[in-house]
């Protein structure tokens, strides 16, 4: 009887436990949720609830600030892994000598300053989710490590004699066309099928004009309530203007800018709120920038220009370049510093 008592209680402490996880996941999951009803998004949620329940790897392409850490971050809460880490990793940001010990980590002694072990990304992911974002972005002699990780789940060390196996689920994302990347050997063919086993397509925002008033009137909240403010009314001018620009970044960029509505109005959000707030990184900022700056009827404050000019300079590049890390060579820049400034633009 003492026995059945103290099994039941220990039982009992484990489904409270288990409730607790339970809750965290939803609340994580509730924080950042997918939003929209658009033909492809809907499309895009169900490929999540498939691919949640295996555990092959996931190639998500899409343009930049269209939500493919989100979806990735979906399928590992919707997954068996869904207790175990979730690690993001932004291979664009991390220097090309510093990516090996980054994701696979080293060992005491393994080279000069080496003090101490360091467990690698995959270390902390093991029995849980990867997210390779910027895959395009990865060093062609880390690829083959990768590869070598995606095949055996064996994993090398630096200057650890023996491998050893880890089990993580690989999620990867680019905004670049790894084909093309392939032709020019810059993209391991072999690293490009073991990662594209499922695949997904992040839509545009231009793709689901449908979801462009849920996507604002959810930020707005979300926004307000993070500033303790009330929830300004936008008059039927400003949503003709927010539903009919093409938003180039995407949600991020429709993120940003909701958060510029938010500050600059007073009640209300209306034609002149939105016209504002579209000027550092909208449509009408890129009108009156190439034609012509010195205007007398518009003159715009310095901050605003330069603003307005990186963000069009940027993109150009961008556009222009087979990698992120191209891009950042032509501008004289480290990619670390290219991907910072490409965020504090809204580029990423």
């Amino acid at each position: 009887i003492l026995n059945a008592a103290e099994k039941k209680k220990l039982e009992e402490d484990r489904l409270r436990s288990q409730n607790r996880l339970d809750r965290k996941i939803d609340r994580i999951v509730q924080e950042r949720p997918l939003l929209g009803n658009a033909p492809v998004i809907l499309k895009v949620k169900e490929h999540i609830q498939r691919y949640a329940a295996t555990h092959a790897n996931v190639l998500i392409t899409g343009e930049s600030g269209s939500g493919k850490e989100l979806i990735a971050r979906n399928i590992h809460y919707q997954s068996a892994r869904k207790y175990e880490n979730f690690v993001t990793v932004n291979c664009a940001a991390i220097p090309d000598e510093l990516i090996e010990s980054e994701l696979f980590g080293f060992v005491k002694g393994a080279f000069t300053g080496a003090k101490e072990d360091k467990a690698g990304l995959f270390d902390q992911a093991n029995q849980g989710t990867i997210f390779l974002d910027e895959i395009s972005e990865l060093p062609y002699q880390a690829q083959a490590k990768l590869l070598r990780v995606l095949e055996t789940g064996e994993l090398d060390k630096i200057g650890r004699k023996k491998s050893y196996t880890v089990d993580v689920r690989v999620i990867s994302a680019t905004n670049k066309n790894l084909k093309e990347l392939m032709k020019s050997n810059h993209f391991r063919e072999d690293l490009y099928y073991r990662l594209n086993i499922l695949r997904i397509q992040a839509p545009a925002v231009r793709e689901r004009t449908d979801d462009i008033r849920g996507l604002i009137e959810y930020f707005v909240g979300h926004h307000c309530r993070d500033l303790s403010i009330t929830i300004p009314k936008i008059t039927d001018s400003a949503w003709k203007i927010l539903e009919q620009f093409h938003w180039p970044g995407n949600v991020r960029q429709l993120k940003n800018v909701v958060q510029r509505l938010v500050i600059l109005s007073n009640e209300r959000i209306t034609k002149e709120v939105v016209h504002m707030a579209l000027d550092l990184q909208g449509q009408d900022s890129i009108s009156s920038l190439v034609n012509p700056v010195f205007s007398t009827d518009n003159i715009l404050p310095l901050k605003e220009v330069e603003q307005s000019f990186r963000t069009q300079y940027f993109e150009f590049v961008r556009q222009h370049s087979k990698t992120d890390t191209e891009a950042a060579g032509k501008l004289g820049l480290a990619p670390p510093n290219f991907h910072r400034m490409c965020k504090e633009l809204g580029l990423k």
